[in-house]
């Protein structure tokens, strides 16, 4: 016995505006400004979750550039171009951690502390590390490292006023990173005078150019 076919439901027609999934998640997109803050603000969300999770990665970054940094300086000690282009790339990580706006709402503007920086405390040991490269290889480059260190203790106190006085960056200054940041910028400086100190001590013997060496 044959049955009767089941009835079907006519589809609702589609209103004006109801453009399905693809709309729906049309919709859903940020604002072009919120999509390229929230980029912008990966790179420290990626530093932030490894400085947590790994806590030996700090201390073991500045014990690398306590080794490294002498070496390295001695042999950008003669190719000033090269050291000053490292220390423009070396700004980079600085300005993208410290002035790039950030979407976070803050509760002070500006937080006075005095802490030293530890193996435990992993913000204060990366605001240590942030300064370390620029400082020693601006003062590799001029072959200044006290002025070098100047200039990074000063450019630290502008970063933190920048962020005092520019509270829509939603970032608060903060007296700790100044302090950890000059820390940062003493050791690049020592270590760039180590270097410095190590070529005049030490000259490398240059080449004997093609002449000479005929000549013997």
């Amino acid at each position: 016995m044959r049955s009767d076919p089941t009835p079907t439901t006519p589809a609702s027609p589609r209103r004006a505006g109801d453009g399905g999934p693809c709309e729906s998640r049309s919709r859903r997109r940020l604002p072009w400004g919120a999509r390229a803050r929230s980029e912008l603000e990966r790179p420290r969300t990626v530093i932030s979750t490894l400085l947590v999770q790994y806590p030996w990665f700090s201390p073991a970054v500045l014990a690398l550039l306590v080794i490294v940094g002498p070496v390295a300086g001695r042999w950008l000690y003669g190719r000033p171009r090269i050291a000053w282009t490292l220390c423009g790339i070396s700004l980079v990580p600085i300005v993208l951690l410290t002035l790039v706006p950030s979407s976070r709402e803050i509760a002070e503007r500006c937080t006075v502390a005095w802490a030293l920086p530890t193996f435990g405390r992993v913000e204060l040991m990366a605001n240590v590390i942030l300064f370390v490269p620029p400082v020693l290889l601006a003062a590799i480059a001029s072959r200044r490292p006290f002025v070098a260190f100047l200039g990074g203790v000063a450019g630290s106190a502008a970063v933190e006023l920048v962020q005092a006085l520019l509270p829509a960056l939603g970032r608060s200054c903060d007296t700790n990173d100044w302090l950890t940041n000059s820390i940062g910028a003493a050791i690049g400086a020592l270590l760039a005078g180590a270097a410095i100190w190590a070529v005049r001590r030490w000259p490398s013997r240059e080449p004997e150019s093609s002449d000479e060496a005929a000549r013997a």
